[in-house]
């Protein structure tokens, strides 16, 4: 073979073998697709029933969430506001995105951002503070704006309300997943805080899916109501007391929430707060619900609030004050019947929600508000007892005034 024959065939080899490293460095330095991993952060502040089972993946309560994702090797986004839904025609089941990405091993840290629901461009959740990558760490939601609020219509979504049966079936569980329990109009909003996977607290790791944590954003309120005994519909002699209406009155129902907001330095609220959002929109939520209270405590209301102040103000139970009035109260409208409803009396009574919720026991004064803040839940167990009017009967004695003396002769 010739010189230059040699020369050539070692050069083709040299490349071949660069070719080969390029290609081995290539893939050293990337991981497997990105993947995602979803919970929620179940309510508190709520008096559990014991047979209640939470679904804490976000899958059993929205189909899909919005992520956007950043790793500190460059300043494009490697996640810009996307889709991520659960796919069901997968085995297992799992959530997937279109266009895979793949982790880079050259990075240091990745941070992660998610809001759910996905919304498209009209959604009142907006993404605001990732610039670069020294600000990659400060990105934060918004939800709605000070001209444009986000409004809460205070949908009823218990499983009485929900219910096609007549009559009308309620439930001793609280529907935990709103999005299966047919809310039409007010959506669960959550988000996930930021998620910062770093290669120096060793939680970078490859081959695990992003875990995101969502916490909620409202506040709820659910309501039970029970009778006692002598007032069993199930009883064919007994008087029956019907529920007919349940209002939650003087309640904020727009605002927009801001999470980067400063908050008062006595705020040591680790459930939750309410100083994230600013309310506004003074309105009452009624439910006209016409339920048949029985001896046992079943949900009737189950309704999403906007996280906010409500504050200590005395009321009249016989609301002739009501008009007058600033704060939350509760109005409760109950009718007892005879057994075979031929015969009933309507009864009504206002109380200040604050003071029978008693939200937080340290401040609930009349100069501290108590709040709904965000991821907390209060139930509201109503008991009616009725006190019959009975009668007693006593005949007064004849009194002697005077004996008289009258001889006759």
């Amino acid at each position: 073979m010739k010189k230059s024959n040699l020369i050539i065939a070692a050069a083709a080899a040299l490349l071949v073998a660069c070719a080969g490293k390029e290609e081995v460095n290539q893939i050293s330095s990337q991981g497997p697709a990105i993947d995602f991993a979803t919970y929620y952060q179940k309510a508190t502040r709520a008096t559990e029933n014991s047979s209640e089972n939470y679904d804490w993946d976000l899958s059993n309560h929205h189909s899909s969430f919005k992520v956007w994702g950043y790793k500190n090797t460059t300043e494009v986004a490697v996640f810009n506001g996307e889709q991520v839904r659960w796919d069901t025609s997968l085995d297992p089941d799992a959530w997937t995105y279109t266009n895979n990405r793949y982790w880079d091993k050259v990075a240091d840290d990745y941070y992660f951002y998610a809001c759910a629901p996905y919304y498209d461009a009209e959604t009142p959740f907006k993404f605001n503070g990732v610039s670069s990558v020294e600000t990659q760490k400060d990105g934060y939601f918004t939800v709605g704006t000070s001209e444009a609020k986000y409004t809460l219509a205070g949908e009823n979504v218990s499983a009485y309300a929900k219910s096609t049966a007549t009559p009308k079936v309620a439930s001793t569980t609280m529907v935990e997943s709103w999005t299966k329990a047919g809310a039409a109009t007010d959506v669960d909003l959550m988000i996930a805080d930021a998620k910062h996977m770093s290669k120096a607290d060793n939680s970078l790791i490859y081959n695990q899916p992003v875990q995101l944590n969502f916490i909620h954003l409202l506040s709820r309120l659910n309501i039970t109501v029970k009778t006692v005994t002598g007032f069993d519909p199930n009883e064919a002699t007994n008087d029956i007391i019907v529920v007919d209406n349940i209002t939650i009155g003087n309640m904020n129902q727009a605002g927009f929430f801001e999470e980067n907001k400063t908050l008062s330095a006595n705020v040591t609220l680790a459930a939750g707060t309410y100083e994230r959002w600013t309310t506004s929109g003074v309105g009452n939520y009624s439910y006209p619900i016409d339920y048949t209270a029985d001896l046992t405590a079943k949900y009737v209301i189950e309704a999403l609030m906007l996280p906010q102040a409500l504050g200590i103000e005395e009321v009249k139970a016989d609301g002739t004050d009501i008009a007058h009035k600033t704060k939350p109260y509760l109005y409760i409208e109950y009718t007892i019947w005879n057994h075979d409803k031929t015969a009933g009396e309507k009864f009504k009574a206002y109380y200040n929600l604050a003071t029978i919720l008693t939200l937080n026991a340290t401040t609930n004064t009349a100069a501290t508000a108590t709040a709904f803040n965000e991821g907390w839940q209060n139930n509201l167990n109503i008991t009616i007892h009725p006190d019959k009017i009975d009668f007693e009967a006593k005949v007064a004695k004849w009194a002697t005034t005077k004996e008289n003396d009258l001889v006759v002769d």
